[in-house]
């Protein structure tokens, strides 16, 4: 058991994270330094914290990770977030805000969209033959690819 300041130091985070963790009730061990009742007295679970300061949701991913679940770069879903294309969700993690999407969200991502690269994969196609193919048939982008730096198409509209 460590104090909050070196548990701070080795869970590499912030004091005051620890802190919202032990007012939070989130931590099963909390003590303290002999009889003292003050703030560098109060003790923690050094794995516990890391654990609780460190570990995600597993109901969501990073943009990282959904980007390469689509085979995309990073900047493609953080502009898809960014555009209101994709939902998702800040939490804490260390002290810092990250952005992560829900898995619901990737599901219902992945079941409403294709992108073009996808579509040119399954067809065996090179991907300006089936943007051509699209095109002449009058199906455009569900987004402006200017913006999200990619081609997607509704599913709906590939399919009628």
């Amino acid at each position: 058991h460590v104090t909050i300041q070196q548990a701070s130091l080795k869970a590499t985070c912030t004091q005051a994270a620890i802190a919202k963790l032990v007012l939070g009730g989130k931590l099963k061990w909390v003590g303290a330094l002999g009889r003292k009742r003050n703030y560098r007295s109060i003790l923690v679970d050094l794995s516990e914290v890391q654990r609780a300061v460190h570990e995600l949701d597993p109901e969501t991913i990073s943009m990282l990770e959904f980007a390469k679940m689509f085979g995309y770069q990073r900047q493609v879903a953080h502009l898809l977030v960014k555009h209101g294309h994709v939902k998702a969700v800040t939490c804490e993690r260390a002290g810092h805000q990250v952005t992560r999407i829900p898995l619901s969200e990737m599901e219902a991502f992945r079941q409403r969209y294709v992108s073009l690269g996808e579509l040119s994969r399954v067809r065996g196609k090179h991907h300006r033959s089936v943007k051509k193919v699209l095109d002449q048939k009058g199906i455009r982008p569900a987004f402006d690819p200017e913006k999200v730096f990619f081609h997607f198409y509704r599913r709906d509209d590939i399919s009628a």
